[in-house]
C-alpha cells in the first residue's frame, strides 16, 4: 500500500521513498573509424569529454546492507542540481554503415556543492546499439 506524503511516494510496508534523479551531459567525441588504415576492420575507438548536470529529486535516504552504498546516495540525493564534468572512451563496431554495437565508460566529476568531504564521483558504463542517420 502507498501512501502520498508531500508528493514523494512512500511505500508503508518498508518506509522507503520513491524520487528521481538524473545526469544530462553533452560531449565532445573524438573518433577514429579504423576502417580507413585497414580495410574491412568495422572498429572505431573514440574518446568523449564534456560538461553536464546531475539532478536529484527530494532529499530522500536509502537503507541498504552496504553502508557505503548508503552513503554515497544519501550525499548524492541531498543535492537538487549539481554541476560536473567528464571524461571516457569506448569502441564502437559497425555491422553496416548504419548499424553498429557500442560499449563505453565514463568518469563524471561532481561538484560537491555543500557537501565538501564527500565524495560523490562516480563512473558511468552504457552499451547498446546505434543507427546512424544519414550515411550512404
Amino acid at each position: 500500500m502507498t501512501e502520498n506524503l508531500n508528493g514523494v511516494r512512500q511505500a508503508s510496508r518498508t518506509g522507503s521513498v520513491s524520487t528521481s534523479a538524473g545526469v544530462l551531459t553533452s560531449d565532445l567525441m573524438l573518433r577514429l573509424p579504423l576502417d580507413d588504415f585497414w580495410p574491412g576492420v568495422h572498429l572505431a575507438p573514440y574518446l568523449m569529454g564534456g560538461m553536464g548536470v546531475i539532478f536529484g529529486g527530494n532529499s530522500a535516504s536509502i537503507d541498504t546492507r552496504f553502508p557505503e552504498l548508503n552513503a554515497r546516495f544519501n550525499n548524492a540525493t541531498h543535492m537538487r542540481s549539481s554541476p560536473l564534468g567528464n571524461i571516457g572512451g569506448g569502441l564502437e563496431y559497425r555491422f553496416t554503415p548504419n548499424w553498429a554495437i557500442f560499449g563505453e565508460a565514463g568518469y563524471n566529476f561532481v561538484s560537491h556543492g555543500g557537501n565538501r568531504g564527500a565524495n560523490t564521483n562516480f563512473v558511468q558504463a552504457n552499451f547498446g546499439f546505434r543507427y546512424a542517420f544519414g550515411c550512404p
